[in-house]
């Protein structure tokens, strides 16, 4: 019975040192660039949403604006991020630090149409540079399935594996940026 209780403790034992435990690593601090640990995204902390300045871990020197939601988690592996004052912004970020992810860098989607179903690269969501609404199919989707209309918000990340898209009519909007695995 001993010898089964010390197996049962050493395999317990084991297992936990093999499984990573989540953690995280919160920034609060204002108009200062902080790198947090190489990351799986993160959460948005508090109750207000607003503007975040970030760069993803694989996109050479560039660095997006997203308007970002209380509550909200984002998969997106940030090599730094700036939260700025005095624009509208949330009071914190929390990182999953626990390295389980691979959204990593960004590729534009240069005018929204004109793609056939699948065109675009597979990724986990978009964002707009400018407001308005377009049409798409996410990778879910069949070609023949009826397009979801958003109406995006400049800067606002949307999740979604997006296949295809067009532009509605009248909208100003024609560049996306999608962010890949």
């Amino acid at each position: 019975m001993r010898k089964t209780f010390v197996s049962v403790v050493f395999l317990l034992a084991l297992l936990a040192a093999l499984t990573p435990a989540q953690a995280t690593y919160n920034v609060t601090t204002t108009n200062s660039t902080v790198t947090p640990p190489d990351n799986c995204g993160f959460t948005v902390t508090g109750t207000t949403d607003g503007w975040i300045r970030v760069h993803l871990l694989n996109d050479s020197g560039s660095v997006r604006d997203f308007w970002v939601r209380a509550g909200q988690y984002y998969p997106l592996r940030v090599k730094d991020v700036l939260i700025p004052s005095p624009e509208a912004h949330p009071s914190g970020l929390s990182f999953d630090d626990s390295q389980t992810c691979g959204y990593t860098r960004s590729f534009g989607a240069d005018e929204c149409g004109g793609y056939s179903f699948g065109d675009i690269p597979s990724n986990v969501g978009f964002f707009a540079s400018a407001d308005g609404e377009i049409d798409v199919l996410v990778r879910t989707d069949s070609s023949s399935d009826p397009m979801r209309r958003y109406d995006l918000v400049a800067g606002e990340f949307v999740l979604g594996d997006i296949a295809t898209c067009e532009l509605v009519s009248g909208s100003g909007l024609t560049y996306l940026t999608t962010v890949a695995p």
